[in-house]
């Protein structure tokens, strides 16, 4: 089992309970490891998609990999944010001790309607990010610009196996 939490409130953890990936038009899960799950499919316009994600506790953590990208998808959402389309905002993204991600998440909705951040891993760094998630303990997403967004963190118990399967589909794709 998962457990987000807000920084600095580690006994306030909400259970995670596992969803299929919003905004895909055809996708299915063909595997689960912990808290996460991999899909595949097609996307809205009907681009091959691999992908893993988590959700619990109204938040969404999900990337996904759309066939003849140079760069992986990271898309973060919660169902209480109020983020503008196209506002941008500073992510920083964590695993263990390692040196954090720093990117500049744009905002989107969901298809249920919920606000979102999403940002791009070019697909030079996509091994290093994958190794990073896959052995990770803990994940933390920060948002360093909008005081506004609590921090998220993460047990990645799973990644590991989970990553494996990500890496068969991308294979497969």
């Amino acid at each position: 089992m998962i457990y987000w939490m807000r920084a600095g409130l580690a006994g306030a953890a909400i259970g995670v309970v596992l969803a299929t990936a919003p905004a895909m038009a055809d996708t299915k899960v063909f595997s689960r490891s912990g808290i996460w799950e991999a899909y595949s499919g097609t996307s809205d316009d009907g681009t091959k998609v691999c992908g893993i994600s988590a959700s619990g506790g109204g938040r969404w953590f999900g990337f996904k990999y759309f066939a003849g990208d140079d760069e992986f998808t990271v898309q973060l959402s919660k169902d209480t944010w109020e983020i503008p389309k196209g506002l941008k905002v500073s992510v920083t993204l964590t695993f263990d001790d390692e040196t954090p991600w720093k990117a500049q998440g744009t905002g989107f909705e969901m298809q249920d309607g919920d606000a979102a951040l999403q940002f791009e891993v070019p697909f030079k760094q996509a091994t290093k990010f994958l190794k990073e998630f896959q052995a990770a303990d803990a994940m933390v997403i920060e948002f360093p610009s909008r005081k506004a967004l609590k921090a998220w963190e993460a047990d990645m118990k799973g990644s590991h196996n989970i990553v494996e399967q990500f890496g068969k589909c991308l294979q497969r794709m």
